[in-house]
């Protein structure tokens, strides 16, 4: 949403999943085909990635608030078919020329004043929808310090079928939190990017208290995440090991 209400004008010139079809998607702008994907991203049976991360669909960028000039075709794409698929063709436009246009100055935006100013009404399917696109950016990077801690403490709170993790595990009280980090407590951490479950490795053999710490620490989020937490929501769980 943040893409399209910025102004940037990107043609889909690749598709390669089940529900998009050359006549209709092929060659139509993002904005266009947003509501589109938005609808398809529900689909219980088998839901479209709306940012396309799987390869569903590829884009190309002629314009941008920021170019000084735009890109234009001097003559009309072909379609190249590369598998006609009944479900999921996969075909993509090949553009045989293209031209720079050089934009009216009052179109380009390069300074931060003008880029958090902007504010575009798009269509989100089920409406529109009145959104500043950097603006929105930078208030949710703020907000996400106090959201996500305060959303993942009050899910702890109200989870009733497992004895809480706040009173399992604690970390030892003369262990410090890393730099960097915020302690939700117990066992559980959030630093800018990712919320984390700690285990501390036992004295002895070093290998065999590694692997016994990682075991702990991969069970304590099993259990995080099997009391009111869906699991897709984790969108990258990782192991990270620091001396």
């Amino acid at each position: 949403m943040d893409i399209i209400s910025s102004k940037l004008h990107a043609v889909i010139v690749k598709i390669a999943a089940y529900g998009l079809d050359i006549k209709t998607c092929l060659g139509s702008s993002l904005s266009d085909f947003a509501p589109r994907l938005l609808r398809l991203s529900e689909d219980p049976i088998c839901p479209l990635n709306p940012c396309g991360e799987g390869g569903e669909f590829e884009t190309f960028t002629f314009d941008c608030p920021l170019f000084r000039h735009r890109i234009v075709p001097t003559q009309q794409p072909t379609t190249i078919m590369h598998s006609d698929d009944a479900f999921a063709p996969v075909a993509y436009l090949n553009y045989g020329g293209l031209a720079l246009q050089t934009k009216d100055p009052k179109e380009v935006k390069t300074s931060a004043e003008e880029l958090l100013a902007m504010e575009t009404e798009i269509d989100v399917g089920s409406g529109s929808l009145c959104r500043r696109p950097f603006r929105s950016i930078r208030h949710r990077l703020l907000a996400l310090a106090s959201e996500v801690p305060q959303e993942v403490s009050q899910r702890l709170v109200s989870c009733d079928s497992a004895p809480p993790l706040t009173t399992a595990a604690r970390l030892p009280p003369s262990q410090k939190a890393p730099p960097g980090t915020c302690p939700l407590g117990g066992c559980l951490f959030m630093t800018q990017t990712f919320t984390g479950v700690a285990a501390l490795p036992s004295s002895g053999d070093v290998r065999r208290s590694i692997t016994k710490a990682t075991q702990s620490a991969l069970n304590r989020m099993q259990r995080h995440l099997g009391r009111g937490l869906r699991q897709h929501r984790s969108l990258q769980p990782g192991v990270l090991l620091s001396p």
